[in-house]
């Protein structure tokens, strides 16, 4: 909620409110603004109220175009959709989880012929190498082939770090192995497995975004630019 209260010669005065259930996230944002002003012989008089709020719709886990917020929120109150989402989706939602939880940039890079790296985390000197992959098998062990061939992948980039990410089940036994031969000979640095569970996990950490901060945000934005045309508004709000 905002309040703000100007002199001008007379009273301005602006109100935001947001009321959102806990439960169901269903949103509404009221807004008041008003100006009143005493002139010599006449008082003038000038006040908008507006109401905007959330709604319901439907939509395909499986379209590639599928908003990344809307995605998230699915998938914390639906995991097992993991296994529905498109592919291209998953490397995404990989690059936003992986930005929050190393806060620094990630690099999508991921395409045909991208020799088994899909992102680049940008924490240091030294970037992380990440490979994605979508199982459509609730019940898939990601066998060692995989890793080793990510592995691979590390050696011909000479980099020393890498995440393997994974919606498995679990990955084999060979390939928790590897892994750890691979840290403990000093091979790598740095190099993390990520099944089914624990993608879950850190979709879970992401912090919640609100659909109505960007709006609350533009309204005060434009009023305080002076604008206070409705169609302008959201024309703003939608190019943001």
């Amino acid at each position: 909620m905002g309040v703000r209260s100007e002199p001008r010669g007379g009273d301005l005065y602006e109100r935001g409110l947001v009321l959102e259930c806990q439960n169901c996230k269903w949103w509404t944002y009221k807004y008041h603004f008003s100006d009143d002003a005493d002139l010599v012989d006449e008082v003038r008089s000038f006040f908008i109220d507006e109401r905007y709020y959330g709604i319901t719709k439907s939509f395909n886990i499986n379209d590639k175009m599928l908003p990344i917020e809307v995605l998230m929120e699915e998938l914390k109150k639906k995991p097992e959709r993991l296994y529905d989402i498109n592919p291209y989706k998953l490397e995404q939602l990989a690059q936003e989880i992986l930005r929050g939880a190393y806060d620094c940039e990630v690099c999508h890079v991921g395409k045909t012929g991208d020799g088994g790296k899909d992102l680049i985390v940008l924490e240091s000197d030294e970037p992380i190498l990440v490979q994605v992959k979508r199982r459509e098998n609730p019940n898939h062990v990601e066998l060692i082939k995989g890793v080793r061939e990510f592995v691979g992948t590390l050696f011909i980039e000479d980099k020393r770090k890498g995440i393997y990410i994974s919606t498995a089940k679990r990955y084999s036994k060979a390939s928790k192995e590897v892994a750890a031969e691979l840290i403990k000979n000093r091979k790598l640095d740095y190099f993390k497995l990520v099944d089914y569970d624990k993608l879950c996990s850190l979709i879970g950490d992401i912090k919640e975004r609100k659909h109505w901060d960007k709006l609350v945000k533009t309204f005060y934005e434009c009023n305080n630019a002076g604008v206070y045309d409705s169609e302008e508004l959201i024309r703003r709000y939608e190019g943001n």
